[in-house]
């Protein structure tokens, strides 16, 4: 089974940095990199008459297990092959793949044309910033001027996504009160919490990372127990209690024993049922997250 993309640079050209494959197979050039879903690759192509071989190359599903249902697509001038590495037995079966397809291209006189522009003059693969892509040398030039201005664009402080998951992790908690009022299970309101929470981080531009995801789990545990606190202040609140005091009295309740069992159980009752109806995005979470947000350096060049 290969594991990780970097094991076939013994066939084609590999960037460490950016963890990608770039080569020229059967006159065709083609860039991969490894994807976010565990264990996935994605192939690239750009040539002409895409469409007319989409059918045989996605019929080539049956010759090779490592190509899923519905990976076989495209996107303007691009085909995209995605591969599922723990059906390759070695390096060798990527080099059969890339071959059947080029194949399919030969068979049906298709060009390499640039993705931008739709070019098929002085074609081949360039690097951008992070990022590689099969271009024309005038598209790619046109291509580098305009990212300038995005390349020295800052990124947002750390601080400020997580305060964008703060505030929507806050909605969460409302959600959780309003269900307690309406008597639905408020346990099933710690998904809205994660949920929330995952939209207000990304909204103030950050990028989540398997670290930032369990960051994220944390603290919508952290936020379900201060939503029990509301709950039980929530009433003494209505009945014009101010409601710092109405937290106090329910926090010394709680220390001093009075509510404090009813509570634990609602709280780990709360938080099974948030783990229950959050899972699948629990799981997207930690099992399709980039693992880190690796800095690397932006380079602009011709690879091939």
């Amino acid at each position: 089974m290969i594991q990780h993309i970097k094991e076939f640079n013994r066939h084609y050209n590999y960037l460490s940095d950016i963890e990608g494959l770039y080569g020229k197979h059967g006159g065709y050039y083609f860039t991969a990199i490894q994807l976010d879903q565990k264990n996935m690759i994605g192939l690239t192509f750009s040539v002409t008459d895409v469409n007319a071989i989409l059918p045989e190359i996605e019929a080539l599903r049956v010759q090779y297990e490592s190509m899923p249902h519905g990976g076989v697509y495209t996107d303007g001038p691009e085909l995209i092959v995605e591969l599922n590495m723990v059906n390759m037995n070695d390096s060798q079966d990527l080099v059969d793949i890339v071959e059947a397809i080029t194949k399919v291209m030969r068979n049906h006189n298709s060009q390499n044309q640039c993705s931008i522009s739709g070019s098929t003059e002085d074609i081949g693969i360039f690097r951008i910033g992070t990022k590689m892509f099969i271009l024309s040398e005038a598209a790619y030039r046109a291509q580098v001027h305009t990212n300038e201005a995005q390349y020295n664009h800052k990124e947002p402080a750390p601080i400020v996504p997580f305060l964008g998951a703060l505030g929507g992790m806050l909605l969460g908690v409302g959600v959780w009160i309003l269900f307690s009022m309406i008597r639905i299970v408020t346990g099933l309101a710690g998904y809205f919490i994660l949920k929330f929470g995952l939209n207000g981080y990304e909204k103030m531009g950050g990028s989540v990372t398997k670290r930032v995801a369990k960051i994220l789990i944390g603290l919508s545990v952290v936020m379900i127990v201060f939503a029990q606190i509301l709950t039980y202040a929530w009433p003494l609140f209505m009945n014009g209690v101010p409601l710092f005091m109405s937290f106090r009295i329910v926090v010394a309740q709680i220390f001093n024993g009075s509510v404090a069992t009813n509570f634990i159980i609602n709280i780990a009752i709360g938080i099974g049922l948030s783990l229950w109806s959050s899972w699948g995005l629990i799981n997207h979470l930690l099992n399709f997250a980039p693992t880190s947000t690796k800095r690397v350096r932006r380079k602009n060049n011709r690879l091939l």
